[in-house]
């Protein structure tokens, strides 16, 4: 081989690690930093023994954005969902709400919206303690779960949030 055909190996060598090097830190540069999720209590997406939500009432349902800059390189957000309500039980076995079960799916494009419609459930999970001074009133709980939330496609990304006969529209725009 040739001393000019190596030195131009080594040269596209060096360029193609320059390009590769230059690529990645512009990816890592334009990657969105997405804050991490927190919540009250743990997400569940498993269904389980949920022996106590017969007494279980949910009186204010809640929606904010906490993080939504949805462009190009990102198409999550992370939302705030707030639950107020009351539970109660059998005496002696205080209620608590130990974790909060969430489904996300989509539905479609229905009539009455405009781009992607998603749908978001959320049902608290009521477990039980033992407790010889409780009687069996009724418990208030107010409660902030976060997670992220995917959009569905370019332009208006629309979700229905519900918990029980509660319900919370929520926008989300996906540019480009």
């Amino acid at each position: 081989m040739s001393r000019k055909l190596k030195i131009t190996i080594v040269i596209a060598c060096v360029v193609a690690a320059l390009l590769a090097a230059t690529y990645w830190f512009l990816i890592k540069a334009l990657e969105p930093k997405i804050p991490e999720p927190k919540s009250d209590v743990p997400i569940t997406y498993k269904i389980g023994w949920w022996g106590y939500q017969d007494d279980l009432v949910i009186d204010v349902l809640e929606t904010k954005e906490i993080y939504s800059n949805l462009y190009l390189f990102n198409s999550k957000a992370v939302i705030e969902y707030r639950l107020r309500g009351t539970i109660k039980n059998k005496p002696m076995w205080k209620p608590y709400i130990k974790s909060v079960f969430l489904s996300e799916r989509w539905l479609g494009n229905p009539e009455n919206f405009k781009g992607n419609t998603g749908e978001v459930i959320l049902t608290p999970v009521v477990g039980v303690k033992e407790d010889q001074a409780y009687t069996g009133e009724r418990v208030s709980f107010d409660l902030k779960v976060q997670d992220y939330l995917q959009a569905g496609g370019w332009g208006t990304n629309t979700y229905l949030v519900k918990a029980q006969d509660k319900e919370q529209k929520i926008v989300l725009q996906q540019r480009k």
